[in-house]
């Protein structure tokens, strides 16, 4: 029968601790703050620095605990880009009535699309450059982002063509478009910047080009028939 090791002020200390867990200062720091942690650095940083080093230094904790909830950089940012995904459908959810009429939801939800890539503006390229091509858990992750987003725009197409204000198109298709458009009404705003127009610093362009989308879907550039 083997003998118990002696408790030490280290093991006192632990209180029981669940083995390989970091003791550290940082203790009541959990997955979640990691995570938003790494979330808060896509608003100003592009994902390939985004690293559980940097993370570490962003949360204020030791690199040995990041390391001890994420195995390797990939499922950090599998995580992050999870959690984002999250935040967006519950704003999207939030922006969406389900009383309003289909020209209203589809404005509505471009218009929360726009403000969140505005807010995260490196989201597009942490899910292309990293998420986008992954095995196992980044392609879960993708695919849960990418059939919820759907479901959003299909259930306004259908509720459209079922009111007789749409007409039957391919949802798919549909989504994939205003990826697009909004990703690069963020990213795009140097070259409005160029051409001398001055919407990108105004504080309405998210409710302009949200209107303008919106039009430019339902209407098409068609000149409206007297």
């Amino acid at each position: 029968m083997t003998e118990k090791a002696p408790a030490t002020k280290a093991n006192r200390k632990a209180g029981g601790r669940k083995q390989g867990r970091p003791i550290s200062a940082e203790d009541g720091v959990g997955r979640r703050a990691i995570i938003n942690a790494a979330c808060d650095l896509i608003r100003t940083m592009s994902p390939d620095k985004v690293t559980r080093a940097e993370v570490a230094r962003h949360a204020n904790v030791a690199p040995r605990l990041i390391h001890y909830y994420f195995k390797d950089r990939p499922s950090l940012l599998q995580a992050t880009a999870g959690a984002l995904s999250d935040l967006f459908q519950r704003q999207a959810g939030a922006a969406v009535r389900d009383d309003d009429p289909p020209e209203a939801q589809m404005k509505a939800r471009i218009h929360a699309f726009l403000r969140f890539q505005l807010e995260y503006p490196y989201f597009h390229r942490l899910v292309t450059e990293e998420i986008v091509g992954g095995e196992g858990t980044s392609q879960s992750v993708l695919q849960t982002m990418s059939l919820r987003g759907l479901a959003g725009y299909a259930r306004i197409v259908d509720k459209g063509v079922q009111q007789g204000t749409m007409r039957p198109v391919d949802a798919s298709l549909l989504y994939l478009a205003i990826i697009g458009i909004v990703e690069l009404a963020a990213s795009g705003r140097p070259i409005l910047r160029e051409l001398g127009h001055a919407v990108p610093d105004d504080p309405g362009y998210i409710e302009l080009y949200s209107d303008f989308i919106t039009d430019l879907l339902f209407n098409g550039l068609r000149a409206p028939q007297a």
